[in-house]
């Protein structure tokens, strides 16, 4: 099963970066504008979360993840504040709602049962994240939004890599 994993985001990463489908028209079309919206709601749960992890968990390998989540989705988010600012793109807190849900979620438990629900959510958030990376980069119109998926493509492929990881170590 791991190797199905990592052969779906290696087809995934190689198809991502393979693809020189640039359009230098800073226009953004109705997938760069969702994702931007989602990645910022995504960027704020994996935050959200870690921190979440950072008190409940008592796995030092789940709590260093946790650590990691927090320091890599704190600077991506930041990034894409300041893009959505320079493209006059106004980031709503409308969809805190999906972001608390999570949160919810995983506040309720604890010890073994908290790091495993938390790691399996960390695998399918990074799993749907680096598929909403490969539609935006085929479908996006904006080459600074591609250029954001291009920086942070591997952020999310070694996340997905590594919650896979530690989930299937616990």
């Amino acid at each position: 099963m791991k190797k199905f994993y990592l052969a779906i985001c290696a087809v995934t990463l190689i198809s991502l970066l393979a693809c020189n489908k640039h359009n230098d028209n800073n226009n953004l079309n109705a997938v760069d504008q969702a994702f931007i919206t989602q990645t910022s709601i995504s960027n704020k749960a994996e935050i959200a979360a870690g921190e979440l992890a950072l008190s409940k968990s008592t796995n030092p390998t789940v709590r260093s993840f946790s650590q990691m989540m927090i320091t890599g989705y704190t600077e991506a988010e930041e990034d894409l504040e300041t893009l959505a600012a320079n493209l006059n793109f106004n980031l709503q807190d409308a969809n805190v709602m999906q972001q608390q849900s999570i949160v919810s979620r995983l506040s309720g438990l604890s010890g073994y049962s908290f790091d495993t629900a938390y790691m399996h959510a960390e695998v399918k958030a990074h799993f749907n994240s680096l598929s909403v990376y490969q539609l935006t980069f085929n479908e996006g119109n904006n080459s600074t939004v591609k250029g954001y998926v291009h920086r942070f493509v591997d952020l999310i492929q070694m996340n997905y890599l590594k919650a896979d990881s530690v989930s299937r170590s616990l």
